[in-house]
């Protein structure tokens, strides 16, 4: 079971170099920060699961002001780390054109030699999304045709692409990503809507909040549809994305792996830079065996 760390990356966090590689000693598989790039002053959009999970309750958009840049975040931390996959959790991939976040994507995987993930999202807030110009109601299949003009762009050179949403001429694009043919693709969302999209995009899911049942059921529907679009069971992981209450359980652990998990990623919760490096070492104390 590989184990990972989430920092909600903000203005008042400590320096990400400093979390980034205290990480990587602890043994951290991986380090996720998200993407938020602006909001409007006002919003009336709430989040649609607050009544049925109050972590989520509590993730008010007022926090999202504070994000800092993930992209620049993790090129950061990719000087002074060697091991540690460096992923955006999650990136909202329709906010960007896909020629700039495929330049974004390919200098951090270059940067950070090849140990880049992005994590991918379509977002929840209407105001915020329609503030770049994304289609709210259709963001899936806007952000869907995102991900294919940025793998056509990869696979350059001059590839052009013509879509719903994006006309791209033929352009030559250096530097291309280090991972070929692109780096991993991970996309977050709940049960109800994400399985389908995984097996046709995806190497990986960003599970939030996933119980140990639910994650049984989840590894049997997705090695299923995997073998019927002839991909190999077992190909997407299954990154479980925050443990229920903030669990630190060794045993909570075990369950997630026997329930076929491949990652979990417990949220760090500090912002003062000596109790944030405290936290991350009881973490891994637990977790990290």
């Amino acid at each position: 079971m590989k184990v990972g760390i989430f920092v909600l990356l903000s203005s008042n966090s400590p320096d990400v170099a400093v979390l980034a590689q205290r990480a990587e000693e602890l043994g951290f598989d991986s380090f996720w920060v998200p993407e938020h790039i602006a909001i409007p002053a006002r919003v009336d959009s709430q989040h649609p699961r607050r009544f049925e999970d109050q972590d989520y309750a509590q993730e008010t958009p007022h926090v999202y002001w504070q994000i800092m840049d993930p992209f620049v975040a993790l090129g950061r931390a990719s000087a002074v780390t060697n091991r540690i996959k460096l992923g955006t959790s999650i990136s909202l991939v329709a906010q960007h054109h896909p020629a700039h976040l495929a330049k974004l994507v390919a200098t951090v995987d270059t940067y950070a030699k090849g140990r880049f993930i992005l994590g991918v999202g379509t977002g929840w807030l209407r105001e915020e999304l329609e503030l770049f110009g994304v289609d709210f109601d259709h963001r899936w299949t806007q952000t869907a045709e995102a991900l294919s003009a940025m793998q056509t762009i990869f696979a350059g050179p001059e590839n052009g692409f013509k879509g719903r949403y994006y006309d791209i001429p033929a352009i030559d694009m250096d530097p291309k990503p280090v991972q070929k043919p692109r780096p991993p693709i991970y996309l977050g969302g709940w049960p109800s809507t994400i399985f389908q999209r995984l097996v046709t995009h995806a190497d990986g899911w960003l599970a939030p909040r996933l119980t140990v049942e639910a994650t049984k059921t989840a590894r049997a529907t997705l090695d299923d549809l995997s073998e019927k679009a002839g991909r190999p069971r077992g190909c997407i992981d299954i990154c479980v994305f925050g443990l229920p209450d903030h669990s630190t359980d060794p045993s909570l652990v075990e369950a997630y792996a026997d329930a076929g998990a491949d990652t979990v990623v417990p949220w760090l919760l500090q912002d003062d830079e000596q109790e944030a490096l405290r936290e991350m070492e009881r973490i891994a104390n637990r977790l990290l065996k």
